[in-house]
């Protein structure tokens, strides 16, 4: 679902973000990306705290999304 790159907990942890949705950026709708990659490497309680991370969007705003 993508993720927000400004949040404070990934914060200089995103190095790249990739969309595969049409007619929608990469920005996480919902906050369920925000929230896995924080838990992911985030910098408070992320499991690997020194982690780069690569947020991808293939569902939309609705959690839809097709191949």
């Amino acid at each position: 679902t993508g993720c927000n790159t400004e949040h404070p907990d990934l914060k200089d942890r995103v190095i790249e973000t990739k969309n595969f949705v049409k007619d929608e950026d990469a920005n996480d709708n919902n906050g369920h990306g925000t929230a896995t990659a924080s838990n992911a490497g985030g910098k408070t309680y992320g499991a690997a705290k020194q982690a780069k991370l690569i947020c991808v969007k293939a569902l939309n705003k609705d959690g839809k999304g097709s191949y």
